[in-house]
Formats: C-alpha cells, structure tokens, sequence
C-alpha cells in the first residue's frame, strides 16, 4: 500500500509486524501531517477486523539556511554604566 507515493505500508517478512517506510524524503513546509487508518481482517467466519488511526508529524530541519544582504556586519553598543 503505497501513500501518496511518499510512504508505503508492508508486512514485515511473514510476521504479524507491518512497517511503515519512507520512499523519498519528507517537507514540513509542503506537508506537515499525515494520517491513515491500517485495518486488520482475519480469515474466520465470520470475518472479524480491528482498525487503528496512525498519524505521523513530521518536523523540520534546517534545511532551507538563512541568508544574509552581506557577509559581515559592524556595529558598535554603548555601556551604560
């Protein structure tokens, strides 16, 4: 299952585990939040399931640097003692 080609969710190798992985990196300033329902069945008569709501915040890093007019700036501060 893939989520808007960003994430996909799997089974985790025959085990009752699923994972939830990262295709690309994510952009706090495109997308900040993600939120999905992963929903169990079983294979019983009558079928049974269980559903449970992920969200997933994603924080930002520094990745967008300040800039600045100019490489140095002087100033000068008077103490007022």
């Amino acid at each position: 299952m893939t989520l808007g080609g960003r994430m996909n969710v799997c089974q985790a190798g025959g085990s009752q585990d699923i994972r939830l992985r990262l295709l690309e990196g994510l952009d706090r300033e495109t997308t900040s939040r993600y939120s999905m329902v992963v929903m169990a069945l079983d294979g019983g008569q009558p079928q049974r399931s269980a559903s449970l709501v992920v969200n997933v915040v994603v924080t930002d890093s520094n990745d967008n640097v300040p800039q600045f007019d100019r490489s140095k700036t002087f100033f000068c501060c008077q103490n007022n003692n």
